[in-house]
């Protein structure tokens, strides 16, 4: 694995994405809908501030940073990473998550990453990574589309 690729997403790129949004087995873990449309990816890679990521010019999957204020009104900034599956289980994960979280405290910002109970491989790539998990604290997310409820871990760092 050569030192990785952040990127705005190409064209190519966001076809990629797209299909990873409409696959149930690539989104099981998050709150969100598959995507219906190219635009809904569009405005999707937008609003997250999607990154591409790449490892020797192939997309390998993507992540997403923004800022957000929780509901202690505390400022934070939101991470997460999606691999292609055939990309999973080879180290990458782990990579991610110490980029993302090495980029975001040089800008000065809090880590904050969720992730769903059940995302165990999530879960270990995090800890590994030196984010706590702050035991006292669920987050619980609703589908809007059809009402699922999520219950996430927060992690701190």
């Amino acid at each position: 694995m050569e030192k990785l690729e952040y990127t705005t997403p190409s064209y190519a790129d966001v076809y990629i994405i797209h299909a990873m949004l409409q696959d149930p087995e690539q989104i099981k873990f998050t709150n969100w809908d598959v995507s219906e449309s190219l635009n809904d990816t569009v405005e999707f890679i937008t609003e997250r501030n999607i990154l591409a990521v790449k490892d020797a010019g192939d997309f390998i999957g993507f992540v997403y940073m923004y800022d957000t204020i929780n509901e202690s009104e505390d400022y934070e900034c939101q991470t997460g990473r999606f691999l292609l599956k055939s990309h999973r289980g080879k180290g990458y994960g782990s990579k991610i998550h110490r980029d993302l979280y090495d980029m975001i405290k040089a800008k000065g910002k809090t880590v904050v990453s969720t992730v769903d109970i059940f995302n165990i491989a999530s879960q270990k790539s995090i800890e590994k990574n030196g984010l706590l998990k702050k035991t006292t604290e669920i987050r619980v997310r609703e589908r809007e589309s059809d009402g699922k409820i999520s219950y996430y871990f927060v992690y701190c760092g």
